[in-house]
């Protein structure tokens, strides 16, 4: 069982962190007590919610099924969010994964409305899809959901140990200098989320990032969640504990929203293939562009820098992100590599590539 104890803030000169004992009770009769915090800017600390469990229910909920463990808390849960929880999204994952336990939510409700600054946002990782959600809800100043803040949220993204911890800091000195160059107002949440209950990011990585919205929602009204894009005929949940949530963004984005809180899967009508097509004359993502999973600049030669760099080229583009791309990393047998591992696995983002590619008549990737 989970048990969560009521949550505490406390704060220095320059952040405030909301802390909660999670007790992990076994089978066996042991426990462990998580001490569980989740930390941002002295500026936010007044939006930080101690008045629901929301945050953690959400950001544990994986674990807890996965685990078998029944939850508990001493705060309360949002009504309508624990009604779809447990009547609707438990039922579908656990008639989806063969390795989920039927678990019982054991939480106190409550229904009236937080006091709420009706901030708008998104997430800011300066890839494909967090550029082009950023561009979409900036150019359109008719949009309901034209941006006053962006999230960086550093709860699990980059590993763990010495390296993600530099990855991680190199990529936060990118997002401050993208934010402060474009007045952006940034939120920077940090966490030991994945620290204490470790999991496959890619699986829960919606959850993890609702995780820290939540823990903020006296701030938020809305927040668009930067989708990677549907592709017709993924199997949306099967097996949804090792596969990449991404593909059911779209069901995930209606069973989390509140009437204090609503997120939105953004931009599912496009492709990754799309969304770069449309950042091509883009003078912001030629300078900030940033996909690598590996270096602190693109690499060239990772798995994300090459997909991006094949598609600039299908595009005809590639010189133009010269800045972000340095022509002198790039290997042709690297993209080669990873073309040919894309179709062989049918990889739907390369498929895409190939496809463009075959269309137009393009011979290489010179």
């Amino acid at each position: 069982m989970l048990y969560f104890h009521r949550s505490q803030i406390s704060q220095n000169e320059d952040t405030a962190r909301i802390e909660t004992i999670v007790t992990e009770n076994f089978p066996d009769g042991k426990s462990i007590d998580h001490c569980l915090w989740c930390e941002t800017g002295i500026e936010y600390a007044e939006y930080l919610c101690t008045e629901r469990c929301d945050a953690l229910l959400i950001g544990l909920l994986p674990y807890a099924i996965l685990k078998g463990h029944d939850i508990s808390s001493d705060t309360p849960a949002t009504l309508e969010l624990l009604y779809k929880i447990k009547e609707i999204w438990l039922p579908l994952l656990l008639q989806t994964s063969k390795k989920a336990h039927p678990i019982r939510l054991n939480i106190p409700t409550a229904n009236d409305k937080l006091p709420n600054q009706c901030a708008v946002g998104t997430g800011v990782s300066l890839g494909i899809d967090s550029l082009y959600t950023i561009q979409r809800h900036t150019q359109n100043s008719d949009s309901l959901l034209k941006l006053t803040h962006l999230g960086y949220f550093n709860v699990g993204s980059h590993g763990r140990g010495t390296e993600a911890t530099r990855l991680n800091k190199a990529h936060l000195q990118k997002v401050q200098a993208f934010a402060r160059e474009y007045n952006y107002k940034l939120v920077v949440v940090n966490s030991n989320l994945m620290d204490e209950f470790r999991q496959h990011h890619a699986a829960i990585d919606m959850y993890t990032s609702a995780f820290a919205v939540f823990s903020l929602q006296k701030l938020w009204s809305d927040y668009s969640y930067a989708s990677a894009g549907y592709f017709p005929g993924n199997n949306e949940y099967q097996d949804w504990e090792r596969k990449n949530c991404a593909d059911y963004y779209l069901v995930l984005q209606g069973i989390i929203s509140t009437s204090n809180l609503r997120f939105h899967a953004d931009a599912e009508d496009a492709t990754r293939f799309q969304k770069t097509a449309s950042l091509s004359n883009s003078l912001i993502a030629q300078k900030h562009l940033y996909v690598c999973t590996r270096e602190t600049d693109n690499c060239c030669r990772c798995k994300k820098c090459v997909r991006t760099i094949l598609t600039l080229k299908a595009l005809g583009v590639r010189d133009r992100f010269n800045h972000v791309f340095d022509p002198q990393k790039e290997s042709f047998w690297s993209n080669l590599k990873g073309l040919l591992k894309g179709i062989r696995k049918r990889d739907c983002y390369i498929m895409e590539i190939v496809k463009y590619f075959f269309s137009n008549k393009k011979k290489h990737f010179r």
